[in-house]
């Protein structure tokens, strides 16, 4: 099971059962002001992915503003967060002015990279996102899965895991020498 690289897409149709210790499925997706976020830009550092239904379901605001009042808490601690939905990047322009979010809001417009972490359920021609989030060490694998998110504490829940495994995480070692 090699690392993330920037040939594993989701967008080539590969499902796997999203298990802690695996490696976290690279996407490219793009913020409200257009940017492309690739998750293989990011080994070395902690990464927090928060599926939300949707900008401006009521218990989204409360998520979405409990995670901005406790962000810079969770940038202190060397980790990079990101919101994703189905919603696309111009809603999420609007969501993140009108409620003063710093963080990237990444538009998932297909639902590929939702279905791929596990959370898009659809029915029919029915699909919404699952509110889940999963955090990711610094070599790229999925340390802890949230199924069961309590929206207006689930940033502190966030920082006290990131305390622990912090803790705990002991990178590979590089073997090679200069």
């Amino acid at each position: 099971m090699g690392g993330i690289t920037k040939h594993d897409d989701v967008r080539l149709g590969k499902t796997m059962a999203l298990i802690p210790g695996h490696q976290a499925p690279n996407f490219i997706l793009r913020d409200q002001y257009g940017i492309a976020h690739q998750l293989s830009h990011y080994l070395g550092t902690w990464v927090i992915l928060c599926f939300l239904p949707s900008d401006y379901n009521a218990a989204c605001v409360k998520e979405v503003c409990s995670i901005r009042d406790d962000f810079f808490n969770i940038q202190d601690r060397q980790a990079e967060l990101f919101a994703i939905n189905l919603d696309g990047r111009h809603t999420h322009a609007r969501f993140a002015a009108r409620y003063n979010l710093s963080f990237p809001l990444l538009s998932d417009r297909t639902g590929s990279v939702c279905e791929q972490y596990e959370a898009l359920w659809s029915w029919g021609p029915l699909r919404l996102v699952r509110r889940h989030s999963i955090m990711i060490n610094p070599t790229g694998s999925v340390v802890r899965i949230y199924r069961r998110v309590i929206p207006n504490q689930h940033s502190k829940q966030l920082i006290r895991d990131l305390d622990l495994l912090q803790q705990t995480f002991m990178p590979t070692q590089n073997t090679t020498t200069a």
